[in-house]
């Protein structure tokens, strides 16, 4: 605490003459999510979704990777393992082939709007567990856990 009260009074020195100091500390958690994990693989899937409105896709996957993230959770569990390992698995090879898709479809001068984007979805499906500098969230990709 009084590390967090010497801090405050460096930042607001007219707060040393002050008869009462309130410190608001308030800790609000990130929505951040294992980096090889199915729900970040969806979040991509969804997004080029999003950014795909206009134009005429083979197929969404919107169905089957809903399906797909629910057969993810609980991997851990002895009889879920095998299923759960082949869900992640085929939520990733869909995402690659709607991003491939995208890409392929697209106009160019609308695909360079959109390519830190699909940059970082690129990066989502490439990387690994001993990957160095992973993608958290798309919300914020270069913050840390």
């Amino acid at each position: 605490m009084e590390y967090l009260l010497s801090q405050s009074v460096k930042l607001h020195p007219r707060a040393k003459f002050e008869k009462e100091v309130q410190i608001d500390t308030t800790v609000q958690e990130k929505n951040i999510t294992f980096p090889t994990d199915a729900k970040l693989a969806r979040k991509v899937i969804d997004n080029c979704i999003k950014i795909a409105e206009s134009i005429k896709q083979r197929q969404t996957y919107n169905r089957v990777s809903k399906q797909l993230l629910r057969e993810a959770y609980f991997g851990h569990h002895p009889k879920r393992r095998k299923n759960a390992k082949m869900a992640r698995k085929k939520l990733r090879t869909l995402g690659k082939r709607v991003l491939r898709e995208l890409e392929r479809k697209m106009p160019e001068n609308v695909l360079e709007k959109y390519n830190i984007e699909f940059e970082k979805f690129k990066k989502v499906f490439a990387q690994e567990r001993s990957t160095k500098d992973k993608i958290y969230s798309l919300h914020e990709p270069k913050r840390l856990a």
